[in-house]
C-alpha cells in the first residue's frame, strides 16, 4: 500500500485479491466490510469487477489440432443470420 502526498491510497492488483478474499471470509457484504476497514467502496467494487474478469479470462483454453502439419482441413460456421464462415487450411 502507498499513501500518496494527497493522502490517497494506491494499492496493487495482489494487495486488492487479498482485500477481497478477507471481505468473503469475514462474511460481511462490501459495505459493512468497507467502512470497518476504511476503504472507498466504490474503488472496492471497481477492483471487484477488474478482477472478475482477470479470473474468467485465466479460464482460457488454448487448442491445439492433433491433425499432421500438412494434412489439409475446412471449417464452416453458419450464424444465426445466415452468414456463413469458411476457413481453410
Amino acid at each position: 500500500m502507498q499513501v500518496m502526498s494527497n493522502g490517497r491510497v494506491r494499492r496493487s492488483q495482489a494487495e486488492w485479491a487479498e482485500i477481497l478474499k478477507s471481505c468473503k471470509a469475514s462474511g460481511l457484504d462490501a459495505e459493512e466490510f468497507c467502512r470497518r476497514e476504511q476503504i472507498h467502496v466504490g474503488s472496492f467494487v471497481r477492483w471487484q469487477r477488474r478482477l472478475q474478469v482477470t479470473d474468467a479470462l485465466s479460464d482460457f483454453v488454448s487448442m491445439v489440432p492433433a491433425a499432421p502439419a500438412r494434412a489439409s482441413w475446412t471449417l464452416e460456421i453458419t450464424l444465426p443470420n445466415g452468414c456463413q464462415l469458411r476457413f481453410q487450411g
